[in-house]
């Protein structure tokens, strides 16, 4: 009865404090319970990883300015 229960109400995705926000975003989407909430296609999804990395060190370099600002 839990699994059917899963399948009709999935409870939603839990992710430790090290997984960034913006990953938990694109990861959340590609395991979407509705297709409509899923990615269209996997390149969709490999466009969202990619830009992901490519964009890691920017924001980690953002929040180390953002955190020594808060000082």
């Amino acid at each position: 009865m839990d699994v059917l229960t899963g399948v009709r109400e999935p409870s939603p995705l839990k992710f430790g404090p090290a997984v960034p926000a913006e990953l938990r975003v694109i990861c959340r989407r590609a395991l979407a319970h509705a297709p409509a909430g899923r990615y269209p296609d996997i390149a969709s999804l490999q466009t969202a990883l990619r830009d992901y990395l490519d964009h890691r060190e920017s924001r980690t370099l953002s929040k180390s300015a953002e955190d020594g600002l808060e000082l």
